[in-house]
This record gives structure tokens, sequence and C-alpha cells, in this order.
């Protein structure tokens, strides 16, 4: 068994600024560094990404998106705003204030009942966010129709390992591809 004696999990509070910079301050920036961020929800404020990614420079980010029980289930209330801390709390997540705004957005929303149609356009809107800060290589791995693992990276190489890792399932078998 290889043993790698420089490697580092830390466990944080995304919403304790203390406690982000005080890990933040421990990591090596001038390694690449992975960043996973679980939460059960969509919470995490767009800012809170960018931030880590301009204090660590270099990072790979995997993110459970909780598209399936948080979402989707409250796309369209935000859109409406019916309630306005649920569309506070998706515009920071976006990272955009004015997204719910944007006529294009209120027309899709009244012209479709797929609420999954909504959750697509602001998705690639996520994306876009996410290029916007140098982490332009994206995949995802949807896991079941709860949530999806999203993977961001501002190299290439990056995308490719990961695309590698997904071809394993957990058990270690590995998965054909034809292409």
């Amino acid at each position: 068994m290889l043993k790698i004696s420089n490697a580092k999990a830390y466990v944080g509070d995304y919403y304790d600024q203390n406690e982000l910079d005080k890990i933040l301050n421990e990591i090596n920036h001038k390694s690449l560094n992975l960043v996973f961020i679980d939460p059960t929800d969509c919470s995490v404020p767009f800012e809170t990404i960018k931030y880590i990614k301009n204090r660590l420079g270099n990072i790979d980010l995997i993110y459970n998106f909780a598209h399936g029980t948080d979402l989707i289930r409250n796309i369209r209330k935000a859109i409406n705003n019916n309630d306005y801390s649920c569309r506070k709390k998706y515009s920071e997540f976006l990272g955009d204030e004015d997204y719910f705004n944007n006529p294009k957005i209120m027309e899709l929303a009244s012209k479709t009942i797929n609420d999954s149609k909504l959750f697509e356009q602001f998705f690639s809107q996520y994306l876009f966010n996410l290029e916007s800060i140098g982490l332009k290589f994206t995949s995802t791995r949807l896991v079941k129709h709860y949530y999806m693992l999203l993977y961001a990276s501002s190299n290439k190489c990056g995308l490719e390992f990961w695309d590698k890792s997904q071809a394993i399932n957990p058990k270690g078998q590995r998965e054909f591809n034809f292409s």
C-alpha cells in the first residue's frame, strides 16, 4: 500500500468565515487542492466557492449538487417570487442577484410546466459562473434523481483524470468505454 504522508483532509463549515480562513491558511497554496463540498441542499453561496478558488488558486472541485431534493422542488417558487427567502437562497447559491429578474427566465417559467427545464437553465448559468472564476472544465455524474456530483477544474488534465476515475465503479469493476 502506498502511503502518502503529505495528504491532509479538512472538515469545515462554509458559513463560519473564521473557520474557513483558518483552514485556508493551513493549506499549501502551491499545490493542487481537491475541494469537496457536500451540502444537503443548495445553500453554499457562490461567493464562498469564489473565495476558496481565489485564496487557493489551483483547485479541483467536487460538489454535491442537490438538485432533485432541493432546487427542482423550489425553483418555480423562486422565479415567481412567492417566497423572498427562497429567491435569496438560490440567487446567492448561483452568484447572480439578477437571475430571477431576467425576462427570459420569467417567460420560460410561464411557458413550461416542466421544472426540469427551469433547472437546466439554472444549471447552465451555474456552469457559466464557475467558468468565470476559472473552473471551465466540468463534468457531472447523476446519483439517482436526488443529486449529482459536479466536478470542476481549471485544468483539462484534471477533467481527464476525473473521467477515468468514473469508469471504475465503487466495487472496483471497470466499465467498458467504446469511444
